[in-house]
């Protein structure tokens, strides 16, 4: 016959045992690719045009991922005003999607999250 101890110690192993494999990274989340939220002057009908855009590690605009691939990001806002990005076309915990006041606060000029 088991325990009550036993029972208890077993089942704290099983839920422990559960919970670390929950907890493990997913093999498909990428390590974070810094994201730079940046100002840059593009030509618009031949006149100078100031635009916000997200610049890649190497030095390109625009973000670029594998479809179906998890992705994890660090957003540095290198503007002069509070921003943040919200995530239009994904599905991620609205923790994440990226919301002003409502998923979080947006990131401050020369800050990052």
């Amino acid at each position: 016959m088991l325990s009550r101890r036993a029972f208890l110690v077993s089942a704290a192993a099983a839920s422990a045992a559960t919970t670390s494999a929950r907890a493990q990274p997913n093999a498909d989340a990428a390590l974070p690719t810094v994201l730079r939220i940046e100002r840059r002057s593009i030509e618009v009908n031949g006149k100078p045009a100031s635009v916000l855009g997200v610049r890649q590690p190497d030095g390109t605009f625009g973000i670029r991922t594998e479809v179906g691939k998890r992705f994890r990001v660090r957003l540095e806002n290198r503007i002069e005003e509070p921003s943040l990005i919200h995530w239009h076309g994904l599905t991620p915990p609205w923790q994440q999607d990226g919301v002003p006041g409502v998923s979080g606060p947006p990131i401050p000029p020369g800050g990052s999250a």
